[in-house]
């Protein structure tokens, strides 16, 4: 039980990560000159980020004890 409820706030966490990439994204596009190299970096993390969330088994112990950790950094690091 415990591993179903780490499993569904590992998922929100992700969830929640992307939004800072989906901002920084709507506001790169919203410039006048934006910068390509900064909106590909958004969509690349964007898509693992998917992936991540699709893929991940209940079983995943060790990568969801790592999502929902706070200090790790990667995945709470700077956009």
């Amino acid at each position: 039980m415990a591993y179903s409820v780490d499993y569904k706030v590992a998922l929100e966490v992700l969830g929640q990560y992307k939004q800072a990439f989906l901002q920084k994204e709507y506001h790169e596009k919203k410039k006048d000159n934006p910068n390509q190299a900064i909106l590909k970096y958004c969509r690349v993390r964007l898509e693992a980020l998917d992936d991540l969330q699709d893929e991940l088994e209940t079983t995943d112990t060790e990568l969801i004890a790592q999502t929902i950790d706070p200090a790790n950094s990667k995945f709470f690091g700077a956009v």
